[in-house]
């Protein structure tokens, strides 16, 4: 198989105006110019890194964002797997630097510490606050997360989640621990478990006693031949007996779309109606409406309704809330959104029903660069008439780009990914037959990684990120000797 040598130069540079941005000084008023935005960012090379964040106020007076907030991120560092390992925050009158992130990371480039640090006037020195721990398994998967807070002279543990997972990466056990005084002792323990599809079909969840475990909720769960949920019951513990609680029956459409949730309740002797949701969709699966009605002993009664519509791209573009009074549906409030070409939100308009009209509460809006990564954030708060903004806040972000060296090998032409852009999930094809792919892993801007997967060895496979907000992301793959077989951008949209 012909292979190619790929050169990348890693190399971090930096020009004068990043040294601007990351001060907390207040002695350059150019830079809190809304038009900063454009000339403070540069976007070129190979990963685009977050360099500060900006907060800003709205001035009622002048009606603009003309008024700069206290708040800023800035000074963000990152090490040679552009993971950031550090940031700073300012956030009093003078823009003193305040509080300091700190953040380690394993061989996987999995997070496994942050330090926060804080300094005031008064302090020369950072100290030390809270403290984040996490440990992983040989599959990466999360085994423990534990919060420390130091006490002056150590670190001190308030809280600790353990993990456990079978051979399938399911997780087994969740034990919680809190602080008691003297240390960390048991407060809840939940045990899951799984069908021979992996599905998860129930839990047990436990209190400590002081002395020994005590069953609280039991919950079953049941699947059709298409993987779907069909029922779900909760059970209580009362003495020794589970009793039955509560029951949630579903049904679904041809296109395995959720069509009713019925929930239930136990009288003592049978399961009696007491809530039933139902669900309609449009020739492209998505939720048109959501219908809430109550059991009043002899019939259904409504109670509520939501009305959705999309546009060409399947975006949500509006969402109606309406409650019945009576004998017919009342506008209660609505929600307006509209995107960009790329399918990037922009704006959020959220409206109140008058009795007669629609009236502005809050407008939030985004912007976004040609990579799709985000500029701003603007959130904006109305009067009582909807008329005017009273209030409201703005968040700018500025990158800067890295390229760099480092001599790798690449299949060339090696990878074709499809839907991309696409809604999360992603379909990787290895060309010319390559199955020495072993592991992919996926990064936010910030260098993060935020998923991982181990190949099965085919040519073809494919990795879900709908759990993942919309953005730019970042694969790597690598082979079975570790090597990098390639890599490259994936975008989201939703």
């Amino acid at each position: 198989m012909k292979k190619i040598s790929i050169l990348i130069t890693v190399i971090m540079f930096s020009v004068s105006l990043f040294a601007q941005q990351n001060m907390c000084s207040n002695n350059t008023p150019s830079l809190y110019h809304k038009q900063t935005e454009k000339a403070l960012k540069a976007v070129a090379g190979n990963h685009i890194l977050l360099n500060a964040v900006y907060y800003w106020k709205w001035d009622a007076g002048v009606m603009d964002w003309s008024t700069p907030d206290t708040n800023r991120e800035i000074n963000f560092e990152y090490d040679g797997a552009f993971n950031n390992t550090t940031y700073k925050t300012c956030n009093d009158t003078n823009l003193n630097d305040s509080a300091l992130y700190l953040r380690t990371y394993n061989a996987n480039n999995l997070n496994t510490s942050t330090t926060y640090q804080t300094k005031t006037t008064k302090d020369t020195n950072w100290v030390n606050r809270t403290k984040d721990t996490t440990t992983y398994d040989a599959n990466n998967n999360l085994t423990s997360y534990l919060y420390q807070q130091y006490n002056g002279l150590s670190w001190e543990g308030y809280y600790k989640y353990s993990y456990q997972f079978d051979a399938n990466n399911n997780l087994i056990t969740d034990l919680y621990q809190s602080h008691s005084g003297t240390g960390l002792v048991p407060d809840s323990l939940s045990t899951f478990a799984y069908n021979s599809n992996n599905y998860l079909t129930g839990y047990v969840r436990q209190s400590w006693s002081g002395s020994n475990w005590l069953n609280k909720i039991k919950d079953t769960i049941t699947y059709n031949a298409n993987n779907k949920v069909t029922s779900q019951m909760i059970q209580v513990m009362q003495g020794v007996v589970w009793i039955d609680s509560l029951l949630v029956l579903n049904t679904y459409d041809v296109n395995n779309n959720l069509t009713s949730d019925l929930i239930q309740k136990w009288n003592g002797s049978a399961w009696v109606n007491f809530e039933l949701y139902s669900y309609s969709y449009d020739g492209n699966n998505n939720r048109t409406s959501i219908l809430y009605q109550k059991w009043n002993f002899t019939s259904w009664l409504n109670f509520s309704q939501t009305t959705y519509s999309y546009d060409a791209n399947n975006n949500l573009t509006s969402n109606l809330y309406q409650t019945w009074k009576v004998s017919a549906w009342v506008n209660n409030y609505l929600y307006l959104n509209t995107y960009d070409p790329y399918s990037n939100l922009l704006k959020t308009t959220y409206q109140t029903w008058t009795g007669t009209s629609w009236k502005n509460n809050n407008i939030k809006g985004w912007s976004f660069d040609a990579n799709h990564l985000m500029l701003s954030y603007t959130n904006r708060n109305f009067n009582n008439a909807g008329n005017s903004v009273t209030s409201g806040d703005s968040v700018y972000y500025y990158y800067h780009s890295v390229s760099g060296i480092n001599t790798i090998s690449a299949y060339e032409g090696s990878i074709v990914v499809y839907p991309n852009p696409g809604n999360g999930i992603f379909s990787f094809e290895m060309k010319n037959g390559n199955k020495e792919v072993k592991v992919i892993e996926i990064y936010n801007v910030l260098g993060k990684m935020i998923a991982s997967q181990l190949s099965t060895f085919n040519s073809q496979f494919s990795i879900n990120l709908t759990w993942q907000p919309a953005g730019v992301y970042f694969y790597k793959i690598m082979n079975v000797s570790g090597n990098l077989a390639g890599n490259g951008k994936l975008i989201i949209k939703k």
